[in-house]
């Protein structure tokens, strides 16, 4: 509805700055209404134009399963300034695979970079160790099934039953180890290859091998160039990067709850070990109890919001207005708090109660569909 003003404004830049205008956007409701945004865009001097392979999102259209990148080949294939692809990369493999399939000039990431900040490293690997780049792929899948293995391991020496496909796994634990001894020796010597015959070139730079690592050195550069983020950032990232791992070792609710630098660094050391010794790992049963709670808790959460837009659709029908008029982002509180047992998102903003004889509340509730209940919250 803004495309004359936003046109206008690259126009505008274009003409009066001396660097390149880029531009991203996001898919439209229909990809003829797309493709004449991206050719509006470089018609009016944006000089590249970054496609988020999504739709916009509305509180009733949100972010659900993979990226259209179809559509991403197809702005490509109409403009002739640069096209990056946005969406579906969380691997080297997937960025491979998205500039093959889109034919775009580059990848732009977002959430993918979060969980791994060495995802454009790839190509590193991949130009500058050669056959070692394929060695260390297959390391860290053998790695990743050593340690699950291991798990089942120590629940069957607690005395825990384990189901005939875990006993297949855990008579693999033997060929595991050999194997990822034999692609360790493999990596070690041609990464040593590689730096004897590039004396000329510049220096191999050594990726970090797991989660745990990357978190390392995510902190190290925080403490190299303060003043360092918030507490809750530096959790954020840690849990990004290193949730494999700590998801393995029950420690990623520990993280979390971490009230400082200090006890973020012991809760990595504390994995570090674990994943140095197999074996020294033992599962806990209350926290699984927890794990189990927190994922019931979150499909209850889920089946709430569900009726909860139920509810505004049953609304924006009675009072003939667009579902996004009366389902707005402000009306959903973020986080759950302690009202009746029910999300507070429950209420939407300035809800009225529900007439009587509608049908739409069901059976009445406390707080929930009857004048004056106690605990009624209003947004």
């Amino acid at each position: 509805e803004d495309r004359d003003l936003v046109c206008r404004i690259v126009k505008r830049l274009s003409e009066g700055l001396p660097v390149p205008v880029f531009c991203k956007i996001r898919l439209l409701d229909s990809l003829e209404d797309t493709l004449e945004l991206a050719r509006q865009l470089e018609a009016s001097g944006a000089s590249l134009v970054a496609v988020h392979a999504r739709y916009r999102g509305t509180p009733t259209h949100r972010r659900d399963g993979p990226a259209h990148l179809e559509q991403v080949h197809a702005i490509k294939k109409v403009l002739r300034i640069p096209v990056l692809s946005n969406g579906n990369t969380k691997t080297w493999e997937d960025v491979e695979a998205n500039l093959k399939s889109t034919n775009a000039d580059g990848i732009m990431s977002a959430e993918g970079m979060l969980d791994d900040p060495c995802l454009f490293a790839g190509a590193l690997a991949r130009n500058s160790a050669g056959p070692a780049g394929e060695r260390g792929k297959e390391l860290r899948k053998l790695e990743k099934k050593l340690r699950q293995v291991e798990l089942l391991c120590t629940k069957q020496a607690d005395g825990k039953q384990l189901t005939k496909e875990e006993l297949d796994k855990v008579s693999q634990q033997k060929a595991l180890r050999q194997g990822c001894k034999r692609l360790r020796k493999e990596v070690d010597d041609q990464g040593s290859a590689v730096e004897h015959n590039a004396a000329d070139a510049a220096p191999v730079m050594s990726l970090p091998k797991d989660g745990l690592e990357k978190a390392r050195l995510y902190l190290r550069s925080v403490a190299q160039h303060p003043p360092a983020p918030p507490l809750s950032t530096l959790i954020f990232h840690c849990r990004r990067m290193a949730k494999s791992e700590l998801a393995t070792f029950q420690l990623l609710e520990d993280i979390k709850a971490s009230s400082s630098l200090e006890a973020i660094e012991s809760l990595l050391s504390k994995a570090e070990n674990f994943r140095d010794n197999p074996g020294s790992f033992q599962a806990s049963e209350e926290k699984e109890q927890r794990e189990r709670e927190l994922k019931t808790k979150q499909v209850y959460e889920m089946d709430c919001r569900r009726r909860y837009e139920q509810r505004m659709a049953r609304k924006a029908a009675r009072l003939c207005v667009p579902l996004a008029e009366v389902m707005k982002a402000s009306a959903v509180p973020g986080g759950t708090l302690k009202f009746e047992c029910e999300p507070s998102w429950l209420t939407e903003k300035g809800d009225l109660e529900e007439p009587s004889g509608t049908g739409d509340s069901g059976s009445a509730r406390p707080g929930h569909g009857s004048r004056g209940g106690k605990g009624r919250q209003r947004w």
